[in-house]
């Protein structure tokens, strides 16, 4: 098989995307395994990077650039106590992710990560980690049907793991508390 230049610098981009998108999913499996919020945003921030250098490599530009936003919005949110004051950065945030949608449109499948990144902010802008993982599964579907026309496959294995990861984070996490709670009050009313 014959392979010429254009076709050659396509694969080896391709190639590249895969990895930097599976160094990414390494990453990303720590997020919902924390139970701080600030520490979730710092890993989100990394992670966000990544995957901002993977859709870039595969030239799904939106993808690429509602990442990039992320890595701003969580480094943002890491930073900032989420008040009725500071409600403009989510507006801020949204403002930017629907330009960039906008600049870097190729069809509907755009639509996607830009709901999926709203959702995200909306979900960090809890400092509730339980309700985070729990408003967060709304995500994942859309990123993984973009994923799916992106030809990320990193992407919708992450996907895929970040719903486990969060089940079982929502276990260790929220369900032990809520199982706690409920045994002290039955034993205070023995």
């Amino acid at each position: 098989m014959v392979v010429n230049g254009k076709t050659k610098n396509m694969l080896d981009h391709f190639v590249t995307a895969q990895i930097v998108g599976i160094v990414a999913v390494t990453v990303s499996l720590l997020l919902f395994q924390f139970n701080d919020r600030r520490k979730m945003l710092n890993i989100g921030v990394c992670s966000a990077l990544l995957w901002t250098l993977h859709f870039y490599l595969l030239g799904a530009y939106t993808g690429s650039a509602m990442n990039g936003i992320s890595a701003i919005r969580d480094l943002t949110l890491a930073r900032t106590k989420p008040t009725s004051n500071n409600l403009w950065i989510l507006g801020a945030i949204m403002l930017l992710a629907t330009a960039a949608t906008i600049i870097t449109w190729h069809g509907i499948v755009c639509i996607l990560p830009l709901i999926a990144c709203g959702l995200n902010a909306a979900s960090f802008w809890s400092t509730n980690t339980k309700r985070i993982r729990r408003f967060y599964l709304l995500v994942p579907p859309l990123w993984f049907t973009y994923n799916f026309f992106s030809h990320s496959y990193p992407g919708m294995a992450i996907e895929l793991i970040l719903v486990i990861s969060n089940i079982v984070a929502q276990f260790r996490f929220d369900r032990k508390k809520t199982s706690r709670r409920k045994l002290a009050t039955k034993l205070q009313t023995s």
